[in-house]
């Protein structure tokens, strides 16, 4: 899998005046753009066959979510809803 990066290099910049937002600490870099549930699901397959750190949803098979999980722990598939592959992942917390 492929993600493009962006690099963030202007530590210790005044936030904006107005809103408080925008000061950056430290150098980084920050995805240019969402993880998509194509990525996400080749993510999953590579890493939750048991998926004991809860990193698919039952809201990712619903209506508003873009990927299916099959079979049981241990041995759990992911697939990409035909027509979601390039929409951003839902139903993901920071830390997943």
């Amino acid at each position: 899998m492929s993600i493009d990066y962006a690099p963030v290099t202007n530590p210790n910049n005044a936030a904006d005046p107005v809103t408080g937002a925008g000061a950056v600490a430290n150098i980084y870099t920050i995805a240019k753009r969402e993880v998509s549930n194509a990525q996400y699901t080749e993510f999953l397959n590579a890493v939750a066959a048991s998926d004991p750190n809860a990193l698919y949803s039952a809201n990712m098979g619903s209506v508003e979510g873009g990927i299916i999980q099959s079979g049981v722990s241990g041995s759990f598939t992911y697939a990409t809803r035909s027509g979601w592959a390039n929409n951003p992942v839902n139903f993901v917390s920071w830390y997943d």
